[in-house]
């Protein structure tokens, strides 16, 4: 039977969106919050996350790296156009080769308005 896990994630950073026709095209801030979810078709049947999909500690280990890059960052100076989408999808291709079942990930920009990214 499959299981799913989800880890929840906040940090802050400014960005401007350089293409947008709005007001985010100005330099602004959020709180962002990021949701990593993993899947598996079985528990581990051995070790110390016996009878989990992954540890959450060890989701939190990897997810270190990421926050250090993208907390309290300018985010435009290693993402050119920091859509929610974009975003998403670059934290999935860094958590990816940590995670054999990582199902997706999801980025709020606000608390109503996310985006997620996931591969079929």
């Amino acid at each position: 039977m499959p299981h799913e896990i989800c880890k929840e994630f906040t940090f802050h950073a400014a960005h401007r969106l350089p293409n947008h026709d709005g007001a985010c095209q100005k330099l602004h801030g959020h709180t962002y919050k990021v949701a990593v979810r993993i899947r598996a078709e079985e528990l581990l049947k051995d070790g110390p996350a016996q009878g989990m999909v992954v540890d959450f500690g060890t989701i939190k280990e990897k997810w270190k790296g990421i926050d250090h890059d993208f907390d309290h960052a300018f985010i435009n100076d290693f993402l050119p156009n920091p859509t929610a989408e974009i975003m998403a999808e670059k934290i999935y291709r860094r958590l990816q080769f940590s995670f054999q079942g990582i199902a997706s990930v999801t980025v709020w920009e606000t608390p109503t308005s996310s985006a997620t990214f996931w591969e079929d």
